[in-house]
């Protein structure tokens, strides 16, 4: 499934580790 570029990267970030990412971000 392919997602907007938004979406796409906040699905990966999400599944890589969306807590270390989140709070980067």
């Amino acid at each position: 499934v392919k997602l907007c570029g938004r979406s796409f990267l906040r699905a990966v970030v999400f599944t890589c580790g969306g807590s270390r990412w989140r709070r980067a971000t």
